[in-house]
């Protein structure tokens, strides 16, 4: 949650409303990793897929033409960020996104993961550069961009995880005999 201390008490509604919906939503990859098993339960569920059929669940992406439910987060966070380029330092929606964290006591668990430094991370990973704020102010190009290269990242962690089956087959198998 929000520093009481660095926050305004008024806006303690807002950001409780605001953290609801997918683009502002602080998730981790325990929580991402958890999402992403039910979306397959579900998935398997709708399509009448049963674990005994042997489809694995990149090819069931593949076929209902999903995206992986860590790619659509950070492209829906990547699209958000384009609403708060314009908006001044001193406005409370900008405050509350780019609040930093109290630093006190850590907590069981790690360290505390804000948006902004989510948001940062996902620039990161779809490889935007330090002028992303320049980019997010046409709106069109801001959102072809982010669509662009979150399907890049797709299709390299797809043949990534396509290599590393193929080594795996590749493996003797270990037994007794």
């Amino acid at each position: 949650m929000l520093c009481q201390s660095q926050c305004p008490r008024d806006c303690h509604l807002e950001a409780a409303h605001n953290r609801i919906s997918t683009e502002c939503t602080v998730l981790l990859g325990p929580e991402v990793h958890r999402l992403q098993s039910l979306v397959m339960r579900c998935l398997r569920i709708i399509l009448s897929i049963s674990t005994w059929d042997n489809k694995c669940n990149t090819s069931i992406w593949k076929a209902v033409k999903q995206q992986r439910v860590s790619s659509l987060l950070s492209q829906r966070r990547l699209r958000f960020a384009r609403h708060l380029v314009p908006i001044s330092d001193n406005r409370l929606p900008r405050k509350l996104f780019v609040c930093s964290l109290p630093s006190c006591k850590h907590s069981v668990g790690g360290q505390k993961c804000s948006w902004n430094d989510l948001l940062l991370r996902a620039g990161r990973k779809v490889g935007l550069g330090d002028d992303w704020r320049s980019k997010a102010m046409d709106r069109n190009e801001w959102k072809r961009i982010v669509r662009e290269r979150v399907e890049s990242v797709n299709k390299n962690e797809e043949t990534r995880e396509k290599k590393q089956k193929d080594e795996r087959k590749l493996r003797p198998e270990w037994g007794w005999g």
